[in-house]
């Protein structure tokens, strides 16, 4: 089965290679440019326990992401401004598409919190900690499966993860409400970081079936009537702006550090 970009379509290829993470094969889109995951096997999600506990991170460091350190460490370096700004709205409706431990959510003061997230393991903690966050224990291609409206959907590092990107932002149009809010963070190619440690980025991985750059992201949200309000970069107030990552620049033969342009968030209104 010959390959076809999980965005625009196109069967064209310009480049092809191995990456250094994972060992996961992409190919390069000659028409939009987005980097799609070579292999049409699936990322086999282990949804026990084991997993949540002990995820590899690209620099090798096993990281347990149910502790209250790795949350409070989330909180801070993941999310950019997304708590404050909705926050600054008066009790929005929100849904958390893939919303993991529901970290994120909890930071947020609307009455209206809503998760949806695929691991029942997952489902099962936000159901034991946070009891203010209702949950849907569903997979991200069923959204159609909410009977409920949205004035703000997140969708927080999921559209690298999907076969059909498209159709996932047409079925978040229809749970969105008249004036609502999107807001879409992702790994970003293309940028002075990507570029330059090539197959070294550290973002390449057998989880991500596609990576954007921002000239498609923007056409992602043209395609469906979403006016991109803010682009964020969020780096400069995290934990990894710091002297060894610095370093690790002037070596591009090892794997990228996390760096400003690596991730992308996208603010965006329905029109």
């Amino acid at each position: 089965m010959s390959l076809i970009c999980r965005f625009c379509k196109s069967s064209k290829f310009s480049k092809h290679f191995i990456s250094t993470n994972e060992n996961t094969s992409y190919s390069i889109c000659e028409n939009c440019g987005c980097h799609n995951k070579s292999s049409n096997k699936k990322y086999n999600y282990d949804d026990s326990d084991n997993y949540w506990n002990n995820i590899r991170d690209p620099d090798g460091k096993i990281r347990n992401i149910t502790s209250e350190k790795e949350r409070m460490f989330k909180l801070k370096n993941w999310y950019g401004d997304i708590s404050n700004f909705v926050n600054s709205l008066e009790n929005p409706k929100v849904l958390d598409i893939g919303c993991g431990l529901g970290y994120l959510l909890s930071t947020l003061d609307t009455k209206y919190k809503f998760g949806l997230e695929p691991s029942r393991y997952a489902c099962d903690i936000i159901k034991k900690k946070y009891k203010d966050i209702n949950i849907y224990n569903l997979n991200s291609n069923t959204i159609n499966e909410i009977e409920e409206t949205f004035d703000i959907i997140i969708a927080y590092h999921v559209i690298e993860h999907l076969d059909d990107p498209i159709k996932f932002i047409k079925d978040i149009k229809l749970k969105l409400s008249k004036n609502g809010k999107v807001i879409i963070g992702t790994p970003l190619i293309g940028g002075l970081i990507s570029n330059y440690f090539g197959k070294n980025y550290r973002l390449y991985n057998q989880s991500h079936e596609i990576l954007f750059n921002i000239k498609s992201l923007n056409e992602l949200h043209a395609l469906n009537n979403l006016k991109i309000t803010r682009i964020e970069k969020p780096f400069f107030k995290t934990d990894y702006f710091n002297i060894e990552n610095i370093i690790r620049l002037f070596n591009n033969r090892k794997i990228s550090p996390p760096f400003y342009g690596s991730i992308v968030t996208i603010y965006s209104e329905n029109i």
